[in-house]
């Protein structure tokens, strides 16, 4: 059983100020160098409106889709939708996936929920969409754009699986957290992020092989660094062991072959400290020192 040694954490706490959720990502229709303008009106399926939510748009040329398996690509830009389904956004030269979430909490981030219905743009033949930005400042009305449910996710043989649990001090299973993955541990953002685990703590995540990856965890909704209250943690590699000599424990790659599954991986969260005890506990390091 792992040790436990809970401490109040320094100002960049587990580097949890870098990470960044789908609600960040800059949105709305500001133009930027090398944007464009780009607005539309969704319609699901062709006929309804899409009565409000988010429209995700994903760099069509990387090499994995918005989605697959139980996790969801961070979208490169957001711009909510209205009750009419129209959006407005600024978005950067280049080649886009559409997708949008109805949302039943406007202030919620992060996949569709259990509750919740996700789409994607799509072509007559049923495929992704793939919308062409030319930016340098230029308006683009994409016109009416067609969603509907995806039914068949992206599938490859290159996969391994990890398997894991998310507890809390005392080592039970620490419900609704989200799992985010990096591919750079010092990206300001994740990659992929997973639904929220239930109520047991546990994950199952499928990852292309052939790389590492980093796990860390959050439970707060919004943008910015973790709010005092809030948990946050991430896969050490060992053991969770958090002590005042360890302020900022880092992630530690993760990777397996295509087929294998990699199991027991534990993520303890921890509250983040307020500014008051924080300051606190940095004081009284600074004093203890020789």
């Amino acid at each position: 059983m792992f040790r436990q040694i809970i401490v109040l954490l320094s100002t960049a706490f587990i580097a949890f100020t870098a990470i960044t959720s789908i609600a960040e990502i800059r949105q709305g229709p500001l133009i930027m160098e090398n944007s464009s303008s780009v607005s539309g009106r969704i319609l699901i399926d062709g006929k309804e409106p899409m009565p409000g939510g988010i429209a995700a748009f994903f760099n069509a040329n990387l090499e994995y889709p918005p989605k697959f398996g139980s996790l969801r690509r961070v979208p490169d830009r957001v711009a909510p939708v209205d009750p009419d389904g129209e959006f407005n956004v600024a978005l950067p030269a280049g080649r886009y996936y559409l997708g949008v979430i109805n949302r039943n909490d406007p202030e919620e981030t992060g996949p569709p929920g259990l509750e919740e219905k996700g789409f994607s743009a799509v072509d007559e033949a049923g495929a992704r969409k793939i919308f062409e930005i030319t930016g340098s400042g230029a308006t683009k009305d994409l016109g009416t754009v067609s969603v509907s449910t995806m039914e068949r996710t992206w599938e490859s043989a290159d996969l391994f699986t990890i398997r894991g649990k998310v507890i809390n001090k005392d080592g039970q299973p620490f419900e609704n957290a989200r799992i985010l993955i990096k591919r750079n541990p010092d990206a300001k953002r994740p990659d992929f992020i997973s639904q929220k685990v239930g109520k047991t703590g546990r994950f199952e995540l499928q990852l292309p092989a052939g790389r590492p990856y980093f796990l860390l965890a959050k439970d707060e909704s919004g943008a910015g660094r973790p709010q005092s209250g809030g948990h946050v943690g991430a896969y050490t590699g060992a053991d969770p062991v958090f002590n005042q000599y360890m302020p900022e424990p880092k992630p530690a790659p993760l990777s397996a072959e295509a087929g294998q599954i990699v199991s027991d991986i534990i993520i303890l969260m921890i509250e983040v400290p307020d500014n008051e005890t924080r300051e606190e506990y940095l004081q009284g390091r600074m004093i203890k020192k020789p």
